[in-house]
């Protein structure tokens, strides 16, 4: 569940927003306990491609719960493996009450589609 409520303010010229305060997720069904998105991290918000977003807005009812995925697909705190990352993603959108459905959908395409940017910043960070 979060603690708090997300607050953002966009960047212009972009499609980015940068966190203004403190998001912090507790994790109630795995050993991560909170997990907190820091001042200043870099978000795009929902990651779906424009033509669904009619259905899925970047910016639904589960915008915390993407920023929270952005972050830990960034940072991967404590050798977090992306199949925990997205699970972590799925319950954060539950636990804001977004449709089964959508949680669902939105789930599967991250597991389909979300190796490849968590790779990248799993390699970004290795060379640290």
């Amino acid at each position: 569940m979060f603690l708090n409520r997300l607050e953002v303010q966009h960047l212009p010229t972009s499609n980015q927003w940068k966190v203004q305060k403190e998001l912090t997720y507790k994790d109630t069904k795995r050993d991560f306990g909170l997990l907190t998105v820091p001042v200043d991290f870099i978000t795009d918000f929902a990651s779906i491609p424009r033509i669904f977003w009619m259905l899925l807005p970047r910016d639904g009812k589960y915008l915390e719960a993407a920023v929270l995925h952005d972050w830990l697909y960034f940072r991967q705190p404590d050798e977090m493996t992306r199949k925990e990352a997205d699970l972590i993603f799925r319950d954060a959108m539950n636990s804001l009450d977004v449709a089964s459905w959508k949680s669902a959908l939105i789930y599967y395409a991250v597991r389909l589609f979300g190796r490849a940017a968590f790779n990248e910043y799993k390699r970004l960070f290795d060379d640290v």
